[in-house]
């Protein structure tokens, strides 16, 4: 037996004759100005003499120079003797199959 009986709306959401929550009806604004804000009020004050051109960073961390470039010479390519074509691998690969 499924019965269900119906339940009564939430009461925040009864609503009154002119479309109106009865937390809207109980509400009451009032016609005060908020308060004034506690917090500091920050403004920029303008400096009365010049300020210095140099600063520590620029006395601290000068430019310097670079270096010149060192440019190595190309060095010629030259043979050594005995060198017939053959590479470690076809030696090495002929020294294995002469002692199998």
């Amino acid at each position: 037996c499924n019965l269900s009986i119906p339940r009564p709306p939430p009461l925040s959401r009864i609503t009154h004759p002119q479309g109106k929550t009865t937390s809207r009806l109980d509400y009451v604004g009032y016609n005060e100005r908020p308060r004034e804000s506690f917090q500091p009020h920050y403004s920029y004050n303008e400096p009365t003499i010049p300020m210095e051109k140099s600063t520590n960073h620029r006395i601290d961390y000068r430019p310097w120079d670079l270096p010149p470039k060192h440019v190595m010479k190309s060095v010629e390519f030259v043979p050594t003797v005995g060198q017939t074509g053959t590479t470690t691998f076809k030696v090495d690969m002929a020294l294995l199959h002469s002692i199998l």
